[in-house]
């Protein structure tokens, strides 16, 4: 890979805010930050790190529940935005940011809402799998010990997931690709949306990762005007995240190979696996001129 010198970062104070970076990074969790198999950061520690020390903003975007987001923010020590289920809801803490026009509070966070509330999913889910007859479990129709089979996550960690707002994981138990595609049609005839991540399908509303990050960015470009932006994901559901940003990265799954449903044409597919892609994504990022 050829070096590039290293990018200098500008950043500057707002009399009484915090500092106006010239770079973000917006990045998915479950295999890209963390790993898919352990949920632990590994590589990705020391990039996260290497972005505090240079003012750059790493912004959580995930399928992830705001109560599963709130606790992994607080063992991070992460005090920057972040979106829950696939973009959500979009969460701005009120110590570092004034309140953006269609935010409202909540707690200590400014939250907009861009998704369809959960229960409104459940029910149309339910009524899609009866017209194709698609055999499907849900998160909600799921006990806390298949959640924890299917996921890995401890008991504590699925109680936090399973507090759904905005989407709703499931899996197609006799899944074919006839009946994918009368999911999908039937979902999206009840203007809703259906995609898949690592390990799940999901419905979710009008809503998606990369509109969530296309307005934080607006929100960003706001504070300083020049801001690069970069996202890292892993699988198809970050591939509207990855289309919204200057500098997109899709990192290897465990398997070894590259999500073809989040591959276009500019984004840079790394080496490394889950938080070793992430670090090396940094790396890039910060190379970049």
């Amino acid at each position: 890979m050829k070096k590039t010198k290293p990018s200098t970062i500008i950043s500057s104070r707002s009399e009484g805010g915090p500092p106006r970076p010239s770079r973000v990074i917006f990045t998915d969790l479950d295999g890209t930050l963390l790993s898919a198999d352990t949920y632990e950061l590994g590589a990705a520690a020391t990039a996260l790190q290497v972005c505090r020390q240079a003012d750059i903003p790493v912004v959580f975007v995930s399928s992830k529940t705001r109560a599963e987001m709130v606790a992994l923010r607080s063992r991070l020590e992460h005090r920057g935005p972040f979106v829950s289920e696939n973009g959500g809801a979009i969460f701005l803490p009120q110590e570092a940011w004034q309140k953006p026009p269609g935010f409202h509070g909540d707690g200590p966070f400014w939250i907009l809402a861009m998704g369809t509330p959960h229960p409104t999913l459940v029910t149309v889910l339910q009524r899609a799998a009866a017209r194709c007859g698609a055999t499907v479990r849900g998160f909600s129709s799921m006990s806390l010990a298949e959640i924890i089979r299917w996921t890995g996550l401890s008991e504590p960690d699925a109680r936090l997931a399973r507090m759904r707002e905005y989407d709703e994981p499931f899996r197609i138990e006799n899944e074919a690709p006839p009946l994918l595609r009368c999911l999908e049609d039937s979902v999206a005839a009840a203007g809703l949306t259906l995609t898949r991540g690592g390990r799940f399908y999901h419905i979710l509303g009008d809503c998606d990762k990369g509109r969530a990050v296309a307005r934080l960015m607006t929100l960003y470009r706001q504070r300083q005007a020049d801001t690069l932006f970069a996202a890292v994901g892993d699988a198809g559901n970050d591939l509207s995240m990855l289309r919204a940003v200057d500098c997109p990265y899709l990192v290897r799954r465990p398997d070894g190979t590259h999500d073809q449903a989040a591959c276009f044409e500019g984004v840079v597919c790394t080496d490394g696996i889950g938080p070793e892609g992430f670090a090396q994504a940094v790396h890039i990022f910060r190379e970049r001129p």
